[in-house]
Parts: C-alpha cells; structure tokens; sequence
C-alpha cells in the first residue's frame, strides 16, 4: 500500500495504522513531529526509514512484527519524547538503543518477549524517563542494579512477567517513583 504524498510541511502529525504497509513511508513531511504506524506489516529497515524523521518527538511502531531493535535504529531522534514499542515479537533489546535519546520520557516495550536486561543497561544512557512500560514479557531476573540511574521514574510497569524474586533494594533509586506493577510473576 501506497501512502498518499502529503503537500504541506505544517503537517505535524502522520497517522498511518492499520495501512498494511510493510515499510516506513518516506514521502512524509521531513518535519513531521508525531508518526503512528501502529497496526502494520513492519518489521526492518528501521534505521534507514526513520533517519528523515528527525524532528520526531512521539513515534508509534507497536504491533507490527518487528523482531530485532538494530542499535542505530533511533540515532539521531534526538527530540524523541514518546517511543511505543508494544505488541511487536523484540526477544533482545541493545544496550545502546536508546544512547542518544535524552528527550525520552514515556517507553513501552510491553507485550514483547524480552527475557533479558543487563545490569547497566539503563544507566547506559542518561534519560530522564517518567514511564517505562516492561509489562507482558519473559523477564525471569532483574539484575541489581538495573534501575540505578533511573531518579526521574514515576511510573514502572513490570506485570505479567516470569520474575521469581528481586534484588534487595532494587528500587531504592527511585525516589520520584509513583506507580509500581508487579501483579501476575511468581514473586
């Protein structure tokens, strides 16, 4: 499927799910602020596709089959606010995904199957994310640390996993942390 060519840049927002497409549009506005492709046939190509859309501050890619994360699949998002990850089949997600994105406060990667994080793995990158969304995946083990760097966290969804314990004081960090959800794990 085709997406009609838009002919003003002072569209903001591209809202195009549920259009089968199999790839990225690229005959959007290169300004474009907000882009839904939520409920397609997506599944690469992520890096190339999304390098026009620099002025991105909410991108929705969720329930579209997307199996890997390539590590340059979000570089130069900078201004990237918003990521929905949701629905897709990502088992692995790389530490450095997220490196450049500093704006980021709201990520879901729920209904996903991710088994694992690293220890490190947000304290790789600096953000200052409100609400991280890891809910309905495969995570068993949630190394100590995880969450060290995390200050700014308000609400953290961790439901619907296999997790059988957690380290001690593995939330001490987060001292701005509103909501927690741990409903449906074996703890």
């Amino acid at each position: 499927m085709v997406v009609p060519e838009v002919g003003t840049s002072r569209c903001k927002l591209a809202f195009c799910s549920g259009l089968a497409l199999t790839a990225i549009p690229q005959n959007l506005p290169h300004d474009v602020e907000v882009l839904n492709l939520s409920d397609n046939n997506i599944t690469s190509n992520l890096v190339q596709a999304l390098q026009a859309y620099r002025s991105l501050k909410g991108l929705d890619i969720s329930f579209n089959g997307i199996t890997q994360l390539p590590v340059r699949a979000f570089h130069n998002l900078t201004r990237l606010q918003y990521l929905n990850l949701r629905g897709n089949v990502v088992d692995s997600v790389p530490r450095d995904l997220f490196n450049e994105l500093g704006s980021l406060d709201n990520l879901d990667l729920s209904h996903n199957k991710i088994a694992n994080i690293d220890a490190d793995y947000f304290g790789s990158f600096h953000m200052e994310i409100d609400a991280l969304n890891l809910s309905h995946n495969a995570l068993k083990v949630l190394p100590d640390d995880v969450f060290k760097d995390m200050y700014d966290l308000k609400i953290l969804h961790l439901n619907n996993n296999q997790l059988r314990s957690l380290p001690p004081g593995i939330f001490q960090h987060l001292q701005s942390l509103k909501e927690l959800s741990l409903q449906n794990n074996s703890l």
